[in-house]
């Protein structure tokens, strides 16, 4: 039977009542993720264009701000993670942590400005999923002790990455293959609702995929977070008050 100092026991186990609000605030997020893209598609498959900040291929509105600042939180945990390193004592190597905290960090400046659109010659993606390549390539050292140490961490990180490369790259190569396929075959009306539902399917696996790599960073965040126990009152005996 293992003792508690064994190597099986992790030293950094997950408090349940973090572990609750962290569920509740993800599985939040998403249920808003997914109503903002239910709004959009139905507004602009109804209006032909939806509201301004609703537009999820605007600059600058709600559902950009919100895929800008869950890059900008991984960034600013990977790099809170780098300074704290000697305290937390999480052996994850600071190449890691800074090439995770540079790239979220330019992604969501690029989310808010649209730094892309001024790249129309430059494979922007393909740099972005290079990058994406590269790191665990660089880094395999720094997963396999994840892997072992924290394996649902690491799960929900790649199926994080996957719903956010699967969706956001594929919708995309997508496009030129849908208008060429269907132009000159179907109306305008229906080569525009194709393209809506794309673009919808497009951002909102983005999000997401970005909300689940937020879920599985932060499962690992919080077992760094101290623990508060009450404090025991000891009330006297009945002898002693009297």
């Amino acid at each position: 039977m293992p003792t508690p100092n064994s190597s099986n026991t992790n030293p950094y186990p997950i408090h349940p009542p973090y572990l609750r609000y962290l569920n509740r605030g993800i599985l939040t997020l998403i249920v808003l993720e997914v109503g903002l893209a239910i709004a959009y598609l139905s507004t602009s498959l109804v209006n032909g264009n939806a509201p301004d900040f609703l537009d999820f291929n605007g600059l600058r509105t709600l559902p950009s701000l919100i895929q800008a600042f869950q890059l900008f939180l991984i960034g600013a945990i990977a790099l809170l993670l780098l300074v704290l390193s000697r305290q937390l004592k999480h052996n994850l190597s600071w190449p890691l942590l800074l090439f995770i905290t540079i790239l979220c960090c330019f992604g969501g400046l690029d989310e808010v400005l649209k730094i892309h659109l001024a790249l129309k010659q430059f494979n922007w993606k393909g740099m972005y999923l290079g990058i994406l390549t590269a790191i665990p390539i660089l880094c395999w050292k720094d997963l396999v002790r994840l892997w072992r140490s924290h394996r649902d961490v690491v799960l929900w990180i790649a199926i994080g990455i996957s719903v956010f490369v699967a969706g956001g790259f594929g919708a995309e190569y997508l496009k030129s293959g849908l208008t060429t396929l269907f132009s000159g075959n179907v109306s305008e009306t229906t080569l525009f609702t194709l393209e809506q539902t794309r673009t919808t399917i497009e951002e909102l696996s983005e999000l997401i995929g970005e909300t689940i790599t937020v879920y599985g960073i932060g499962r690992f965040t919080i077992r760094f977070i101290p623990v508060r126990h009450p404090s025991i009152i000891e009330f006297p005996n009945s002898d002693q008050s009297r």
